[in-house]
């Protein structure tokens, strides 16, 4: 690497500068450093060093072949002090960067900043919660949490509201609504964080009941995340009413019309519920509608059944200049396949999206041809594409080519060819992929229908020895603005009362 002549301290821009933009590793920047070092001593704390040694510790951090003894090194030699909005920097720098070579780079910092004294600011412990909850470590994040309070943190509404994600995020809503009860200010990033991690949680009656008591305070005023969160709950609990309500609510404050993404939401919600035609009506009167919201309508009206529409709106999509199909589109589109049984379609579509559109067949393309054809009846030649996967099959295709194969089997149509052998192959796959009650019951069932009723039994022994128990079906039904649960095997009781909306 080569180095221009020194040129004097006081010039705006420091002439080891530009060498920055194209360093990539460590060796590169030991270069620059040791350059600066011997060139620049006697100018040593000038903003222009103190700004090229700031830049090379950030750089070191978050190089492909990143040091963190190297970058501990510079930190303790930093021209002056490192205060906590240098470490705040490099913890963000950490924390955002997908270069870095240590997952643990953002605490291992925070510990360096302790271990020299420097007193972290309220900034410090968001950036180090939402590296937690990216990775869900429970133990480091309410270790974070304990020492935020003991310094003095327990009370601020930034640091409280990424605790409530935090907590969320690893699925630990007890805490998180009690650290939201104890928070004396609250803003609008409060109701949203409890709100959507009630929703990502799967309680979705809950993050209902927090929207509606977000209204009843009328101290805030929700939001477009707000919005997006309430949408995702009516549509899993396929409440229609109230996802009409939700619409004519986004109306009233003017959000549906000038937000694309609430759009979308809306537009995903409506199709959840069945609400196929609420759907295409907003569609169609969106001011702005991006692939995204294509997308949405394409897989909404292939889970409805809407199999042609879906088609016909994906061929409207492809008339579009500045629009092009991305992989969820097929993911639709395949989906409407699926749905309609159309396997020479499926095949035209997945053979196109890769020659056509350059787009890399993922493990749900895969999955949706698979079971196409496993619909169809064609398992020898939904096996012949899991030979030819580029990805490794995952567990729900091996389930798919089982469950096809067994209701094939029991309607007296396996004159294909198709050999025990390869039954058992795909049961041992999913008894070795999957250690849930699915995978057994479906195990079970073939083995029962073959009547090896020894097979079928160590299969059930097993299954009460691990303690995995087959989860009952629920249905919902929304009457009169409740919505009804109904769980397989059980009798309707007051131990499960209808969810008032």
């Amino acid at each position: 690497m080569a180095f221009p002549c020194p040129h004097a301290s006081g010039n705006s821009n420091h002439p080891l500068i530009p060498f920055l933009k194209t360093c990539k590793t460590i060796d590169h920047l030991k270069q620059i450093h040791a350059h600066s070092l011997k060139s620049f001593h006697t100018s040593i704390t000038t903003p222009q060093h103190l700004y090229l040694y700031s830049r090379l510790i950030q750089l070191s951090i978050t190089a492909l072949d990143a040091d963190l003894n190297y970058s501990s090194l510079l930190l303790r030699h930093h021209p002056i002090s490192p205060n906590s909005f240098i470490y705040n920097t490099f913890i963000k720098s950490a924390t955002t960067s997908s270069s870095s070579s240590d997952p643990d780079l953002p605490l291992h910092l925070y510990l360096h900043m302790l271990s020299a004294d420097v007193a972290p600011s309220k900034h410090t412990y968001p950036l180090l919660l939402k590296s937690c909850s990216r990775r869900f470590l429970l133990l480091e994040g309410r270790q974070i949490h304990t020492h935020s309070v003991v310094l003095g943190f327990g009370s601020d509404v930034y640091v409280n509201n990424s605790l409530i994600h935090f907590y969320a995020a690893c699925g630990h809503m007890n805490t998180a609504r009690k650290v939201f009860d104890g928070m004396a200010d609250r803003t609008v990033v409060s109701w949203n964080s409890l709100i959507h991690g009630y929703v990502s949680c799967g309680e979705h009656e809950a993050g209902i009941g927090q929207f509606r008591e977000m209204q009843i305070q009328k101290i805030f005023v929700p939001d477009g995340f707000t919005i997006q969160s309430v949408a995702s709950a009516c549509g899993n609990m396929a409440a229609p009413t109230l996802a009409m309500w939700v619409h004519r609510f986004c109306n009233r404050i003017g959000s549906a019309s000038a937000d694309v993404l609430i759009g979308n939401s809306l537009l995903d919600m409506y199709s959840k519920c069945g609400c196929i035609s609420m759907a295409r009506q907003l569609f169609e009167t969106m001011p702005h509608r991006n692939l995204a919201s294509w997308n949405h309508m394409i897989l909404g009206f292939a889970m409805n059944g809407l199999v042609q529409e879906s088609l016909k709106t994906f061929h409207q999509l492809c008339n579009i200049k500045h629009l092009s199909p991305n992989h969820i589109t097929f993911i639709g589109l395949l989906t409407a396949c699926n749905h309609g049984g159309m396997v020479a379609h499926g095949l035209r579509y997945f053979k196109s999206m890769v020659i056509d559109f350059n787009i890399d067949p993922s493990i749900e393309h895969y999955g949706c041809l698979i079971d196409l054809l496993g619909r169809a009846g064609l398992v020898r030649e939904a096996l012949a594409v899991v030979s030819t996967m580029t990805c490794e099959p995952d567990i729900v295709i091996w389930r798919s080519l089982l469950d096809n194969h067994h209701k094939k089997e029991a309607r007296g149509e396996c004159n294909d060819g198709f050999l025990k052998d390869d039954s058992l192959f795909l049961a041992r796959k999913i008894l070795e992929s999957e250690h849930s009650a699915g995978g057994f019951v479906l195990v079970s069932k073939m083995h029962t229908a073959r009547k090896r009723w020894e097979n079928a039994t160590i299969i059930r022994r097993l299954m009460d020895e691990q303690d995995i128990q087959k989860q009952a079906g629920c249905s919902l039904i929304e009457i009169d603005n409740c919505v009804h649960h109904f769980l397989s095997g059980n009798c309707y009781s007051e131990q499960n009362p209808p969810t008032k909306i």
